[in-house]
């Protein structure tokens, strides 16, 4: 028995959909890695590029559901669906308090160590401008 069903087509929008939406969250995820390894110069124009390859993403969205509309009622909603949902996700996420937080708590072992060795004197400044006179330890 064969099956004489139209194999049903993804749209090329939906996949550009889901890959910008990725990489727009991946952005924010590792924006912090990112600029320790490209730079604070060169990061913001990564940062713009998958911006507005999100924007066109959102953009061809809206474009496909007013063309096709009235074909299909449920399916071509389906990209600008995930567009809202990834542009909620970035506003509303604090992506950077929680990357912060999470180094903060794996660094803190590290952190208390040297507190510690400029309390005892261990370590001591290298250069005169960085000695605080009113500091008592």
């Amino acid at each position: 028995m064969e099956l004489s069903r139209e194999k049903k087509r993804i749209p090329k929008v939906l996949y550009f959909s889901i890959v910008s939406s990725v990489l727009l969250m991946l952005i924010n995820i590792f924006r912090w890695r990112l600029i320790e390894i490209i730079t604070v110069f060169l990061e913001p124009l990564v940062e713009l590029f998958i911006g507005l390859l999100f924007l066109g993403g959102v953009i061809w969205s809206i474009v496909y559901f007013i063309r096709n509309v009235r074909k299909e009622r449920f399916g071509v909603i389906i990209p600008f669906a995930i567009s809202i949902i990834t542009i909620l996700i970035v506003c509303f996420v604090p992506f950077t308090n929680i990357i912060l937080g999470r180094d903060f708590n794996i660094n803190l072992k590290d952190r208390e160590k040297v507190v510690s060795m400029i309390k005892s004197g261990e370590l001591v400044p290298n250069v005169s401008y960085n000695i605080c006179e009113e500091c008592v330890w």
